[in-house]
């Protein structure tokens, strides 16, 4: 991970500070699958895991936040029961690609925005990088028949 000390011309590189890597191990998809269903793909870099939403051990949870005036529940899917050599005790994690869904209790909107954070902890098979807190918006489409 690599930033740039100028864009526009030769500067001097420098490594990403820690919470930079961490931001880019996961990216976010999102599709909604109906008006009130909210899919959030989450794919995490081969190599890294994120914690579960409840992690056995004494670790940050994966929590995806939504702002939005209509309530919603959130799923997530089942965690992977796994050991590694920073815990004394196997550990419920998130890899690879997986998917969040937001149901909502009512029809948002079409045309509102609707902000969302996931929150995250990124690790390895020995150690963790720092926090990170991701924010994105997604768009409320008109769907058929409202």
């Amino acid at each position: 991970f690599i930033v740039s000390a100028d864009d526009d011309g030769p500067g001097l590189d420098r490594p990403a500070s820690p919470e930079q890597a961490a931001s880019d191990i996961v990216s976010i998809t999102t599709a909604w699958a109906s008006e009130q269903i909210l899919n959030v793909g989450v794919s995490v870099t081969t190599g890294f895991h994120i914690n579960a939403h409840k992690p056995s051990a004494d670790m940050l949870p994966t929590q995806l936040l939504v702002n939005s005036d209509v309530p919603s529940a959130i799923d997530y899917p089942p965690p992977a029961h796994r050991q590694f050599e920073f815990s004394g005790e196997p550990i419920d994690v998130f890899s690879d690609n997986f998917t969040i869904v937001v149901r909502f209790t009512g029809p948002l909107p079409a045309g509102s925005t609707i902000r969302l954070a996931l929150k995250y902890q990124a690790c390895d098979n020995h150690s963790c990088l720092p926090p990170v807190t991701t924010p994105f918006e997604v768009s409320v489409p008109g769907f058929p028949g409202r």
